[in-house]
């Protein structure tokens, strides 16, 4: 399989939300920095001041770096992503954390999800009260998700 980077010029204004699906192929997106639109970091596609997260690639491996200008994410923009193995959002996020690879929303009451690539075991933390609906969709690869005896709320 052939990879790649896709690399996004300064005069594109925008991107429609799958025009990356099925592209198993693509492992980075670069923008110009010149752009006043789209903006890129680690790989992955943002709008111009990274507030809000547009396209992860589906080819990206390891871990999705979510910085602290993440303020939202578009509807999918990880779906398809199957070598993803964590999300690691920055510690000054305000809205968004992450433990063990999961994603979570910053006082770690609600699940957000799971990445397809990860592997072994998922540990939920035990603040955790809400799962989203599809937090597991396609993680084929998990051996168990662990649920502390402690969580109150589920």
């Amino acid at each position: 399989m052939k990879r790649g980077v896709v690399r996004i010029p300064a005069s594109v204004a925008c991107v429609p939300a799958h025009a990356f699906s099925n592209c198993s192929g693509v492992t980075e997106i670069r923008v110009d920095d010149a752009n006043p639109f789209l903006s890129s970091a680690d790989g992955i596609l943002f709008n111009k001041d990274r507030s809000r997260l547009l396209c992860c690639p589906w080819g990206k491996e390891g871990a999705a770096r979510i910085p602290e200008s993440v303020m939202d994410f578009e509807n999918n923009a990880f779906s398809g992503c199957a070598r993803l193995t964590a999300f690691d959002v920055a510690g000054d996020n305000s809205v968004y954390s992450s433990r063990d690879g999961l994603l979570l929303n910053k006082k770690m009451t609600t699940l957000i999800l799971c990445p397809t690539g990860k592997s072994g075991r998922a540990r939920i933390p035990a603040s955790v009260d809400r799962i989203n609906d599809g937090a597991f969709k396609g993680c084929d690869q998990l051996e168990c998700v662990i649920i502390p005896e402690e969580a109150t709320g589920m």
